[in-house]
């Protein structure tokens, strides 16, 4: 169980214990973090960040390969560093990039 704190939660996503949990979680398909199974991290689309304006629009998966880190970390380093705040969008953007994917059901 991580907090729901954001500092303290920004705390447990710096630990790599909770990373190396986290990623044998995803490798299992265990409690819902199948999700990723299936999508991939091509799946996972940045779509908005104050620190790095130049990710938005970006898969994990591209900023993985481009920096040439683990998606993952890339993911979880951009969250610490944006404060692991939950943002909902307003912009059309990523509306209109789920709403094309075949990917998304909405419900």
């Amino acid at each position: 169980m991580t907090p729901s704190d954001p500092t303290e939660f920004t705390e447990v996503l710096k630990e790599q214990g909770f990373r190396d949990r986290l990623r044998r979680r995803i490798d299992e398909g265990e409690n819902g973090e199948d999700v990723l199974g299936s999508v991939g991290f091509e799946g996972i689309l940045v779509s908005a960040s104050q620190k790095h304006p130049e990710f938005v629009g970006r898969s994990a998966a591209q900023l993985g390969e481009a920096l040439g880190r683990d998606p993952l970390d890339v993911l979880l380093d951009l969250l610490v560093e944006e404060g692991a705040r939950s943002r909902r969008s307003t912009s059309a953007w990523p509306r209109r990039t789920l709403l094309a994917s075949s990917r998304i059901v909405m419900g």
